[in-house]
């Protein structure tokens, strides 16, 4: 069978053309000459062609016109038919009509798409070429045209098409299908096989029926909905629009964004354009034409559930940004504050310099923080319900809760005590006296110099920066698991296994040996050698860190709706 390009309707009927008489196209090409054509556009419903013949111009000067559209558009247009058992032209009477009426319902409750020939002779009364030849053909070339047959045509569905559909419900999604098909039987049905709709449809008003019916509109009647009646539309979990025009579309996206509605509009015509564009998600299928793709955000390269997909992992990468920023603010921001304010307010020297603050944003917590993007799932996303986006943002009063409150002040207390543990144990010199001590942190204080005074806050900053680190380690263990334990979920095993996040650790903790042990960095950036006590100190406290997480979730678990339950991130 030959390849098609182009069209799919035209595709179809050359294709049963070539199968019906092979060989006969090119023979009808060669000996009839194509002298005029209006393309098919959505208004219209139709193409129309006008060819000349061998007997044109040697006897009336007539031309054959032909006709392929919409049969509730031309059928009304025809005054004959064409007998096969006759061989003749018939009159197209009532008892014909009503037959053909039997045909076509038959042909739509199969899912075929009703596509009819017409031809009849046209003589022309104005030159080819000007507006008047092209108005005078619309008016008195669609008339009384000779009906030669009606096509079904099948458009089979994908075979991901159902699953797809069911996916997307199971997401949340609602799946509303806008069609150009003419036919209520035909539209339904078609749905019906893709499984669009798994209810009976309804075109009562019933606002109890939501649940338990599908909605069926066709396209005259989306121009008379009123806003009040847009809102009882919207209700529906399954709606099918058809018989649309292209603003049509645009009204339906329209309609549904002004309700709160994100709308992901596919499509692959010209006519699909402005929906497109005025969609929050604009998908255009690869094959589709050059207006669309330009007019889409996405194209969808090969099958359909590749929405599912996309769906499913910006689920995903929303989760994890959201425990990337939940890993980042307690180090990066609340626990660099406070030794500021403890500097200015209490006149304690100050537990963290500048540089190392910035080590800890710039280095030792990013590889942390980007192995947190490698994070799969923690339990299934699509069936969860779909975010509302003007009130489930990124960052929201849960993370700070969770972040600043909860693991900023843990991560910031143990710093400050192994900061005042290492002046006690080191220099003899209690927390107390170091609280407003302001400028008398100076030469003699506590009978030390200057410079041994500037060494133990170099060193006592050293300290707080490690603390700082290694309880980083109990924070992002505790951060990639929202809900379940670290014994459900943890970083080794073959379900959630991250390597990555253990790899990050040891590159962070390597990054703070070096910018505390190293001489150069030390001479430069006023750091200092931390005791090798402080380096194992903070392990437990880490896991204390991770073991408070784990009391908290367990909360949730056990009160879900409990006063932790609501605060949970």
């Amino acid at each position: 069978m030959r390849k098609i390009m182009g069209n799919p309707t035209d595709g179809a009927v050359l294709q049963f053309a070539e199968a019906a008489r092979p060989g006969s196209i090119k023979s009808l090409n060669d000996k009839y000459q194509r002298v005029f054509s209006i393309p098919f556009n959505s208004k219209n419903k139709w193409v129309l062609t006008l060819y000349k013949t061998p007997d044109t111009e040697k006897i009336d000067g007539s031309y054959w016109l032909l006709m392929k559209g919409a049969s509730d558009i031309l059928l009304p247009h025809c005054s004959s038919y064409w007998s096969c058992t006759k061989n003749s032209i018939q009159p197209l009477d009532i008892e014909v009509r009503k037959m053909l009426s039997e045909i076509q319902e038959n042909m739509s409750r199969n899912a075929q798409r009703v596509i009819i020939l017409c031809e009849r002779q046209y003589t022309p009364t104005q030159q080819f070429g000007t507006n008047a030849f092209s108005d005078k053909i619309q008016s008195q070339g669609v008339a009384d045209l000779t009906l030669i047959g009606l096509f079904g045509i099948i458009d089979p569905p994908r075979k991901e098409a159902a699953a797809t559909v069911a996916s997307c419900r199971r997401a949340g999604a609602k799946f509303f299908m806008v069609t150009g098909n003419a036919a209520p039987d035909t539209f339904e049905t078609i749905v019906q096989r893709r499984e669009c709709t798994t209810s009976r449809s309804s075109t009562g008003t019933d606002s109890s029926s939501f649940s338990q019916t599908s909605l069926l509109l066709e396209g005259p009647s989306i121009s008379q909905l009123t806003d009040e009646d847009w809102d009882f539309v919207c209700g529906y979990q399954e709606i099918v629009f058809g018989r649309t025009m292209p603003d049509q579309k645009l009204r339906i996206v329209n309609e549904l964004r002004a309700r709160d509605y994100v709308v992901a509009v596919t499509g692959d015509g010209v006519n699909d354009a402005p929906a497109l564009r005025a969609a929050d998600v604009g998908v255009a299928v690869v094959t589709g034409s050059d207006v669309t793709l330009e007019a889409a955000d996405l194209i969808l390269m090969d099958k359909f559930d590749s929405i599912i997909d996309a769906i499913h992992l910006g689920r995903l990468v929303f989760q994890n940004l959201q425990k990337v920023i939940s890993y980042l603010l307690p180090a990066g921001s609340w626990s660099e504050i406070w030794p500021v304010l403890l500097n200015v307010f209490f006149g304690v020297p100050l537990p963290l310099s500048s540089f190392l603050m910035i080590i800890i944003c710039v280095f030792t917590d990013l590889f942390c923080s980007l192995s947190l993007i490698m994070e799969q799932e923690e339990f299934e996303l699509l069936d969860l319900p779909p975010r509302n986006h003007k009130k489930d943002h990124l960052i929201n009063l849960k993370v700070y809760i969770q972040s600043y409150l909860f693991m900023g002040v843990m991560q910031t207390v143990c710093a400050h005590s192994m900061f005042f543990f290492y002046y006690w144990r080191h220099a003899g010199i209690p927390a107390s006296a170091l609280f407003f001590a302001f400028e008398k942190y100076s030469d003699g204080f506590y009978g030390y110099t200057e410079d041994e005074l500037t060494q133990f806050n170099v060193v006592g900053q050293s300290v707080y920066f490690v603390c700082l680190v290694i309880l980083q380690w109990g924070n992002i263990l505790s951060v990639r698991n929202k809900r379940l334990t670290i014994l459900q979920a943890d970083p080794i095993r073959k379900k959630r296994r991250n390597p990555w996040l253990l790899a990050s650790m040891v590159i962070s903790l390597s990054i703070a040996i070096f910018v505390t042990e190293e001489p150069g960095i030390q001479r430069i950036f006023e750091t200092g050698s931390v005791p090798l006590e402080f380096w194992f100190l903070p392990i437990p406290l880490a896991f204390g860190v991770l073991f408070a997480d784990e009391l908290r979730k367990l909360a949730v678990r056990v009160w879900p709706k409990g006063p932790i339950a609501r605060l949970a991130w």
